[in-house]
């Protein structure tokens, strides 16, 4: 989400996310910690002037007595996916190279 790891480790999602995406987050571990079922769920919230979207998934570790005792969490930054912008910048990228290199005619 553009942390760095060492600035947000040890905090509440709460003192470093915007309320609703907090809010959000908290009740997905919430629902973890609940079920002790892996989750995985598409986020998507505004950073900037245009939605994030992060794929992510919460694995419950579950302690000797069978409680959740900690949850690890991935996310993927799906964006690009999301939006189709890594195969239109592509595309893009090639369309200006082949026209900022004429092709020779003739033969």
């Amino acid at each position: 989400m553009g942390f760095a790891l060492e600035a947000i480790r040890g905090r509440r999602a709460e003192s470093f996310l915007p309320p609703d995406v907090a809010e959000r987050v908290i009740a997905s571990y919430d629902r973890v910690t609940r079920t002790g079922e892996i989750h995985e769920y598409r986020e998507t919230f505004q950073l900037g002037d245009e939605p994030k979207y992060w794929d992510t998934t919460l694995v419950p570790l579950l302690g000797d007595d069978g409680r959740v005792a900690k949850i690890i969490g991935t996310s993927r930054n799906g964006t690009r996916q999301v939006t189709g912008g890594g195969l239109a910048d592509r595309r893009g990228r090639a369309r200006l190279q082949q026209s900022s290199h004429p092709h020779p005619r003739g033969a």
